[in-house]
């Protein structure tokens, strides 16, 4: 991903917040082709595009600039069908890795895109936060140096 960021020169803040959903199970895409259902893997996911990472096979569906339609994405207990347009596709170590950049969503699926991502990044701060060192410094012994001068802002 940070690839095409590069390859586009894109600077500065991103506008959206992607959350990493390898090892998330709560997170789940099938496309429709047919009368087959394939299984999707959502590698990434923010209110504006998703990046997958699914077989091979269904490269000629994933090609670049070609618009795809009824993938099914399920976020904990709410599924919704999304559509949207491929920016890039590759194959790489026997899969096939691809951007897809997302149609309009309604207010609701932006919302529950938005929440999980939130809340998912809550849960792995707070998870952080539990499993560090507490500070046991006892800082009424502590003396500054005697060449300290404070930050003072303007």
């Amino acid at each position: 991903f940070k690839k095409i960021l590069d390859d586009n020169e894109a600077k500065g803040k991103r506008q959206y917040i992607r959350l990493d959903c390898e090892k998330i199970k709560d997170v789940n895409a099938y496309l429709a082709l047919g009368t087959k259902l394939f299984i999707i893997d959502v590698n990434n996911i923010s209110t504006t595009g998703i990046a997958i990472k699914t077989i091979p096979d269904l490269a000629p569906a994933f090609k670049p600039n070609s618009e795809v339609y009824n993938i099914s994405l399920s976020i904990k207990r709410h599924s919704f069908v999304i559509s949207g347009v491929v920016y890039h596709s590759s194959i790489e170590s026997g899969f096939l890795n691809a951007v897809i950049l997302l149609g309009k969503l309604s207010d609701n699926e932006q919302d529950i895109i938005r929440k999980f991502i939130f809340g998912e990044l809550d849960n792995r701060i707070s998870m952080d936060l539990d499993t560090c060192l507490k500070d046991t410094k006892n800082y009424e012994t502590y003396k500054l140096p005697e060449n300290f001068v404070p930050y003072r802002s303007k």
